[in-house]
């Protein structure tokens, strides 16, 4: 989706390998992620609470985030990535005169009754299928916590080829498909982690630290 200049939301989507954004003036406080996503928002005049769900279901479902492990694109909810939020008024510049306007930008409250919506929205699209802890301005920033719980197939698979051993040979071949087809599912899904999102803070300017493993930057304005 190419940037318009009919839109109400205006997203960049940063792919990354670790962030780090401050959450405070004298940036004494810092969220931090680990593999995921950056989306940069911004909200122009025309933005509505529509808009902002139509955005956070279309980043959120977008197959643009590289997945090692297949070697394909996958979203972000698929490959259990991170997701920092950055309010970023700039995006609504445009050149006059070599000087850069901002006329299209939405009033500061309403913006952030949107940017709050956004983050909202952003949680409870992530939270449906991945545990979720959210750091925002005004609590301290937890450490990104990677973790967790056996997939429950390769469980199951290890009692029954336990239980097949003790029979005879022909149930013994069967454990041992059985075996090799979980193996290769706990390598396409990985065990279930903590997905950490970090929001900024509407109307500051704030420092950011990230490291990415390529450009892959998107534009999609809503």
């Amino acid at each position: 989706m190419a940037a318009t200049t009919n839109c109400g939301v205006r997203t960049v989507v940063q792919q990354v390998e670790s962030a780090e954004l401050s959450l405070d003036a004298g940036a004494t406080q810092w969220g931090a992620i680990e593999r995921g996503i950056i989306v940069y928002v911004c909200f122009l005049k025309s933005a509505t609470t529509e808009s902002v769900h139509r955005a956070v279901e279309a980043i959120s479902s977008a197959q643009i985030c590289f997945n090692p492990v297949t070697n394909g694109n996958e979203s972000i909810i698929a490959v259990k990535g991170d997701v920092m939020i950055i309010p970023q008024a700039s995006m609504a510049g445009k050149l006059k005169s070599n000087v850069a306007q901002y006329h299209s930008l939405i009033e500061k409250q309403s913006g952030l009754r949107l940017f709050n919506e956004f983050i909202s929205s952003f949680s409870s699209s992530i939270s449906a299928q991945s545990h979720i802890c959210a750091t925002t301005p005004a609590t301290p920033s937890p450490k990104p916590t990677s973790s967790s719980e056996p997939i429950i197939e390769t469980t199951t698979t290890s009692s029954e080829t336990t239980a097949s051993t003790s029979s005879t040979s022909e149930p013994q071949a069967a454990a041992t498909t059985t075996t090799t087809a979980a193996a290769t599912t706990e390598l396409h899904h990985p065990p279930a982690k903590t997905v950490v999102l970090v929001s900024g803070t509407y109307g500051n300017r704030q420092r950011l630290r990230m490291t990415s493993s390529g450009p892959y930057t998107h534009i999609f304005d809503f």
